[in-house]
This record gives structure tokens, C-alpha cells and sequence, in this order.
């Protein structure tokens, strides 16, 4: 599979990710699931500005180095560097089994949820109001 140079499908991936992650919320379907969507979003998010800034997808799932990347372009992105860092522990550790299985509260689940609707819509707006800019 080839993934699409698209920005605009990368961020409506993010968005279906939020989406997601707030069915699971609202059905209980365990908050560890809710919180490896919100990290899934926001790396779609990620990628689909770098996409628009640079015409390449970074390979890396890492939160942190893609929230760097991002704010190499655009500098106020930096705010968003401590919610990528508490959102990319999730990755890994909520997608397999471990030894000693992490238990998320549902204020973390939440906060997840928080950041990731936040970073989403901020780089939402961003994209839009590029493209607007420059029709």
C-alpha cells in the first residue's frame, strides 16, 4: 500500500480517529483504546501539516520528533510539545499486551481526548486558512 500524498486525507484520517476514540469513550470500550486513537490522530494530524509544508511523509510514529518537525515550519507549534510527549507513551503500550497491563483512569482517557482534539483542531484551522490563503 502507498499512502496518500494527500494532505487532506491524512487530516480526515485524524479527524475519523477522534471520532473514534469518542464511540469507545461512549461505550465503554476501555480507555486504553481511547487513548491509542487520540495518539493515532494527532500523528495524522502531524504528518498531514508536514505533508502540506514539505511534500513528504515522515516515516516516524514519535509524537515528539513529528510536533518538532511541525514546529521547524511554523513555530507556535512548540506550545503542543508536552501534550505530544504525555500522548506518545500510548502508542506502544496500549496496542499489545504487556506483562504488567496499563490501566488508564478515566482522567487520563479524558485529558487524552482533550489534547488530541485540541492539537487536531489547531492544525485544522491552520491548513484551512492556508489554503484559503492561497486560492
Amino acid at each position: 500500500m502507498v499512502d496518500s500524498k494527500r494532505y487532506q486525507d491524512w487530516l480526515n484520517y485524524a479527524k475519523q480517529d477522534i471520532r473514534a476514540a469518542k464511540i469507545l469513550k461512549d461505550h465503554d470500550c476501555g480507555w486504553n483504546l481511547v487513548a491509542f486513537q487520540c495518539q493515532q490522530a494527532v500523528e495524522k494530524a502531524l504528518k498531514a501539516f508536514i505533508l502540506y509544508k514539505s511534500g513528504e511523509i515522515p516515516t516516524s510514529h514519535s509524537l515528539l520528533y513529528l510536533n518538532k518537525l511541525a514546529a521547524n515550519y511554523l513555530p507556535e507549534l512548540s506550545k503542543f510539545l508536552k501534550d505530544s510527549s504525555f500522548l506518545n507513551q500510548f502508542y506502544i503500550e496500549t496496542r499489545y499486551p504487556p506483562e504488567n497491563p496499563l490501566l488508564l483512569s478515566e482522567e487520563i482517557g479524558l485529558e487524552c481526548l482533550r489534547i488530541a482534539e485540541e492539537i487536531v483542531t489547531h492544525l485544522e484551522i491552520i491548513l484551512t486558512k492556508t489554503e484559503a490563503e492561497n486560492v
